[in-house]
């Protein structure tokens, strides 16, 4: 896989909360799709992202249910989670609190012809209630 991070842009004001998210389905609580969860901290997917993973191509029907699809993407972004961890050393608590962005490759259907690795955008940080969460989307959605 292949990691890189960057900074946080700074957040839309606009925005609805993660709970109005939640509620209205743009984002899926990742304990509602499997139990337990292997992220480290309460995390959701978005609509589009869980889309994007449900898509199998015909080929791969044989080979890679969604379900696997699914825990492919939520180990990889474990493994990226880890990663900045390692990264970020003593300073990172200090990193959950104000914040940060990873984007890591996953293996993601984009056509059914077509075998290919997109990215998958990771918010790490507090949400409006404080509460440090995760949060995976495709990187135009974060």
């Amino acid at each position: 896989m292949h990691y890189h991070t960057t900074p946080v842009p700074t957040p839309k004001p606009a925005t609805p909360s993660r709970e109005d998210a939640l509620a209205s389905g743009e984002l899926i609580d990742v304990v509602e799709l499997e139990s337990p969860s292997p992220l480290p901290l309460p995390g959701a997917l978005s609509d589009a992202l869980l889309e994007r993973i449900e898509q199998v191509p015909f080929a791969d029907r044989a080979r890679a249910s969604s379900e696997t699809r699914l825990t492919g993407v939520l180990c990889g972004a474990k493994a990226a989670f880890r990663r900045a961890e390692d990264h970020f050393g003593i300073r990172f608590a200090q990193a959950l609190f104000h914040g940060f962005v990873i984007d890591f490759s996953a293996r993601l259907p984009i056509r059914s012809d077509e075998r290919a690795y997109s990215f998958v955008r990771m918010h790490c940080g507090p949400d409006e209630t404080g509460e440090v969460v995760i949060t995976l989307a495709l990187p135009h959605e974060i």
